[in-house]
């Protein structure tokens, strides 16, 4: 959290200081660094100041660096600032991923619901439509309001993967190369800010689904459903 708080106070200052910020993408991990530098009149006292903060999650990591040169007499400061934001492919905690793979470990109260509560709970959760028909009863009258189908518990969601929705999620999510026109599904863009990030939770979800495959209902054989894995 404090480096969080950090950060925004970071970009708060370059945007509202006398010299802008410089944004560049870093393709290796999909991540952007930040350059900026204030200048800013203040009573700080005659001295300098180097620092270096870095922290790191599941899939991101954050470092901050910089220096900041105050002069008493002169009455003014300098804050010249670095922060790199990147994703990395690693190891989800429990050993749910590791190194681009994913495990038979994943389940969804740990892995899944957390995901999507980030990536789709805006319009999937609680004040979305109870089900299927519910929606499909007025979905001008839903998607007005920016929902779909309420997905944030385990029994709303199962009904995209085994009845009655058979395979809409996977439907959904999908990169596109389960399908014959090879076109991504309508939700794949938002499992993740970058490509990278979308494969990284692609797998998570494959993992936790088991046999992933595009299938309705009426196309679906007792033997794909079974080999379904859905831990709860």
């Amino acid at each position: 959290m404090k480096i969080q708080l950090i950060t925004a106070s970071l970009l708060l200052a370059a945007v509202t200081g006398s010299q802008g910020i410089e944004i560049t993408p870093n393709p290796d991990t999909g991540g952007i660094q930040i350059n900026g530098k204030i200048n800013q009149a203040d009573d700080a006292g005659n001295r300098t100041n180097a620092f270096e903060m870095n922290t790191e999650h599941a899939d991101t990591k954050i470092g901050i660096k910089g220096k900041v040169t105050a002069n008493e007499s002169l009455n003014t400061f300098e804050v010249e600032w670095q922060i790199n934001l990147d994703f990395k492919p690693g190891s989800e905690e429990n050993g749910a991923v590791t190194g681009g793979g994913v495990s038979s470990t994943v389940n969804y109260r740990e892995h899944i619901q957390p995901l999507l509560a980030t990536r789709c709970g805006l319009c999937h959760g609680a004040n979305a439509a109870p089900t299927i028909q519910a929606f499909n009863e007025n979905p001008n009258a839903w998607l007005a309001q920016g929902k779909g189908m309420r997905m944030d518990t385990y029994s709303h969601l199962v009904a995209y993967i085994v009845w009655p929705d058979t395979g809409a999620l996977m439907r959904r999510l999908d990169d596109g190369k389960n399908t014959s026109d090879g076109k991504a599904g309508n939700m794949y863009v938002h499992l993740g800010a970058t490509e990278q990030e979308r494969q990284h939770h692609l797998k998570l979800m494959k993992d936790w689904v088991g046999n992933w495959n595009l299938k309705r209902w009426d196309e679906i054989s007792k033997e794909e459903i079974n080999s379904l894995n859905v831990k709860y």
